[in-house]
C-alpha cells in the first residue's frame, strides 16, 4: 500500500465476522491502514458525513437496513467513497448488483484471506483516487478540445517516458548472456508489468479522447473495417489458429477508425479468452428497425452471466492479470465509442459455453447528409 495511511470504515454487525476481518488485517492496522468499526447503518452514515474514510468494507446485512437499499443509502449518503461489498453466499446477486450501481467490488466472507481482503481494499482507493484525479483534470479544461487533447497526450508521454529506459534496461539484462538463470523469472515479471502500464496509461488516454479525438463521421464499409481489424490480429489469429468468419456486413455512418477499434478488440477478446478448442468467431449483422445489430459469437471460456453488465465498466476485470493480463479499459471504450455513435453494446455468455457480444448501431446517422 502506500505510505499514507489508509482509513477503513468497517460496517459489519456480526462479531465474528468482524473479528475476523480485523485478525486478517492485523498485521496492516497502524502500519498501513487505521480500521474503524461500526455494526448499524445509521452509525455509518453519521461517521462518513464526519469525512476523512478512504473506504468502506459494508455488510449489506444490517440491523436497520437489508440488501440493495444499504449499499444505495450509503453510495448516495457518500458518493466519493469507495465500497467493498461484503457478502454472503445467500446475497452474491445482490452484490453484483451493487457493482453495476458503482461498487468497486465485493468480497464472499467465507473465502476472505489477508491477500485478497488487502489488494481489494488498495484497488478501490487507487481506483477512487484515479477517478478523482481524472474529474479535476476533465473540470480544468472542460470545453476546450484542443487543451484536452494536448493535455493528454503530454500526461501521456511524461507517465510513459519513465518506462521506456526501464523497460529497455530489463530487457538487455534478459539477453545477457551473463545473467544469472535465477533471476531471469523475476526479470521476465518486472518486463511484463512495465508494459502493462504502458498499456494502460494508452488505454487511458484513448478512454479519454474517445470524444474529442475521434475523427468526422462519414459513410463507412463494415465490411472493409472487418478485414482491416483481421489484418492487425493477424500474428494472434495464426498462433492460436483462431477462424474467424462473416456474413456481408452494411455501411454505416460512423467514425472509420473507432469503429474498427470495437471490431478488433472484440475479435481479440475472443481470442483472448479461448477454451482448449480452436477459437471459432462468427460474426454477422442484421437490421432491425432503424438499427443495424452486430454481433461477435465465439466458443471461449464464457463468463457467469450475472456479470455482463460489470465487464464494460472502466477498471471491472473478471480475471486476475496473471491469467488473463489486460487493463480493464478495453470493453469501457468500445462501450465509450459505440455511445458516441448513438449505440449500445452487450453481452451474453454462460461459463464454458462461448460468449456473444452485440452492438446495435443506428442505421442513419442524425447528422448524415
Amino acid at each position: 500500500m502506500s505510505d499514507k495511511l489508509i482509513t477503513v470504515l468497517m460496517i459489519e454487525d456480526n462479531p465474528g465476522d468482524a473479528r475476523l476481518i480485523r485478525e486478517i488485517l492485523e498485521d496492516e492496522i497502524s502500519n498501513r491502514l487505521r480500521l474503524e468499526h461500526v455494526s448499524r447503518l445509521d452509525a455509518a452514515l453519521g461517521r462518513l458525513s464526519e469525512g476523512g474514510i478512504d473506504v468502506a468494507l459494508l455488510d449489506l446485512s444490517l440491523p436497520d437496513s437489508q440488501g440493495i437499499d444499504t449499499f444505495n443509502q450509503v453510495r448516495a449518503h457518500a458518493p466519493q467513497v469507495p465500497i467493498v461489498v461484503l457478502t454472503g453466499l445467500a446475497d452474491e446477486a445482490v452484490a453484483a448488483e451493487t457493482l453495476r450501481a458503482g461498487g468497486q467490488d465485493y468480497l464472499n466472507k467465507r473465502v476472505l484471506d489477508l491477500c485478497v481482503l488487502h489488494r481489494s481494499i488498495q484497488n478501490a482507493v487507487d481506483r477512487a483516487r484515479s477517478q478523482e484525479m481524472s474529474c479535476r483534470a476533465q473540470e480544468s479544461v472542460a470545453g476546450v478540445d484542443g487543451v484536452m487533447d494536448q493535455f493528454l497526450a503530454v500526461i501521456g508521454h511524461e507517465l510513459r517516458t519513465p518506462l521506456i529506459p526501464v523497460l529497455s534496461t530489463v530487457s538487455a539484462l534478459m539477453d545477457e548472456p551473463t545473467t544469472a538463470a535465477g533471476h531471469l523469472p523475476d526479470l521476465a515479471m518486472i518486463r511484463r508489468h512495465l508494459e502493462l502500464e504502458a498499456r494502460l496509461i494508452d488505454d487511458l488516454v484513448s478512454y479519454s479522447r474517445v470524444g474529442t479525438g475521434g475523427a468526422a463521421f462519414q459513410r463507412t464499409d463494415c465490411q472493409a473495417l472487418v478485414e482491416r481489424a483481421l489484418a492487425e490480429l493477424k500474428q494472434s489469429i495464426y498462433e492460436t489458429s483462431a477462424v474467424v468468419t462473416h456474413g456481408p456486413l452494411p455501411s454505416l455512418w460512423a467514425d472509420p477508425g473507432q469503429l474498427q477499434q470495437v471490431f478488433q478488440h472484440l475479435i481479440a477478446t475472443a481470442i483472448r479468452y479461448r477454451g482448449d478448442a480452436v477459437p471459432f468467431i462468427r460474426i454477422g449483422a442484421v437490421q432491425r428497425d432503424h438499427e443495424w445489430v452486430f454481433s461477435f459469437c465465439d466458443n471461449g471460456i464464457g463468463f457467469d452471466p450475472k456479470l455482463a453488465a460489470r465487464i464494460f465498466i472502466i477498471f471491472q476485470r473478471l480475471h486476475d492479470n496473471d491469467e488473463y493480463p489486460g487493463t480493464g479499459l478495453g470493453l469501457a471504450i468500445c462501450k465509450k465509442i459505440v455511445e458516441r455513435h448513438g449505440g449500445r453494446i452487450w453481452a451474453e455468455s454462460e461459463p464454458g459455453r462461448g460468449s456473444r457480444f452485440s452492438i446495435a448501431i443506428p442505421a442513419t446517422g442524425a447528422d448524415e447528409p
